[in-house]
């Protein structure tokens, strides 16, 4: 009996049938492949031919007030003894030269460098130097900022970017939309506000407020009038002179401590923890404490309710803390 077999040939080695799906993933994957080579390459060419040019914008002034605009990079102010307000800087750029624009403003200018989807490797780090005696506005759109030193009327504001002071004096507001603060002396009527970023600062003096929506506060030194809300950070205060101090933190914890007996001190934690270090001595004070959820420990000898010296102490849900340095 002759038997017939119903199995084909086997299929030649490498030899892939190419089904619908095969197909369709290969219409799909090979534009894909190539735009990764051909931007691969254009960021190769665009980093190897840099170019750059500078620039050198006369700044006005009005009023003795110097309001400056700018988006493309980091800037750095410097109050100079004498001559004309005026930014300067260098546009660096790969394969396509951006454009800059400047445009006059009644208050002002608006300095901006055109780095767009395709100008890679793009941006334009610029220095402002303006004359002493001449109150500053400067924005930026999250470039950092930066100042070795000034003194007058000042407002430094960044849609994301840090700042770096070093020591600031006179009428100061600092605002940033995410960035750090980070300086050695804030002296004067100082307003910070951070919208998540963190404030690092040697000295805090003044008339001093502090506000972050989510950053912690720290300084090594603080004395005047000082007020401190965080969001939800942290707030520490080393060597604190400061003989009015209130402090709210909706969720952070709180640590000061004092080398001078306050004479109103009001703290709020919205479920942190306070720690208050007072100096040793034969100071008393007015001391009322609520702890919600936590405990409330403190000397009984630093108690006395005909005391003009007032502490008082809240948390939701934190434990409390006061005491006297040794």
């Amino acid at each position: 009996m002759t038997l017939t077999s119903t199995v084909g040939a086997p299929r030649a080695p490498g030899n892939v049938r190419m089904t619908p799906g095969r197909w369709v993933a290969l219409a799909l994957a090979v534009p894909v492949a190539l735009a990764l080579i051909g931007w691969t390459a254009f960021d190769f060419v665009s980093l190897v031919a840099q170019g750059s040019y500078p620039f050198s914008n006369a700044v006005p002034i009005h009023d003795h007030q110097a309001t400056v605009y700018y988006n493309g990079g980091n800037v750095t102010l410097r109050q100079t003894s004498g001559g004309q307000a005026r930014l300067t800087g260098i546009v660096q750029y790969g394969l396509f030269r951006p454009s800059l624009t400047q445009t006059v403003r009644s208050n002002g200018i608006s300095v901006n460098v055109d780095c767009d989807a395709i100008a890679s490797n793009c941006g334009a780090n610029a220095t402002l130097d303006v004359p002493t005696q001449t109150a500053v506005s400067l924005y930026t759109e999250g470039g950092d900022m930066q100042t070795a030193s000034f003194l007058g009327h000042l407002m430094l504001s960044t849609d994301g970017g840090n700042v770096n002071a070093g020591s600031l004096g006179g009428d100061l507001v600092i605002y940033t939309e995410g960035g750090d603060l980070t300086d050695t002396a804030l002296t004067g009527s100082v307003q910070v506000y951070t919208d998540g970023g963190n404030v690092g600062t040697t000295d805090l003096s003044g008339t001093v407020q502090v506000t972050t929506e989510g950053g912690d506060l720290t300084s090594n030194a603080m004395s005047g009038n000082i007020q401190l809300l965080t969001d939800g950070g942290n707030v520490n205060g080393n060597s604190v002179s400061a003989r009015q101090v209130a402090v709210q933190s909706e969720g952070g914890d709180v640590t000061l401590v004092f080398t001078v007996a306050p004479t109103s001190l009001q703290i709020s934690s919205g479920g942190g923890n306070i720690n208050v270090v007072l100096p040793h001595g034969d100071t008393t004070y007015n001391l009322v404490t609520s702890s919600a959820g936590g405990t409330d420990s403190y000397p009984s000898s630093l108690v006395s309710a005909k005391s003009h010296n007032t502490i008082t102490a809240n948390s939701s849900g934190g434990d409390i803390t006061i005491t006297e340095a040794n």
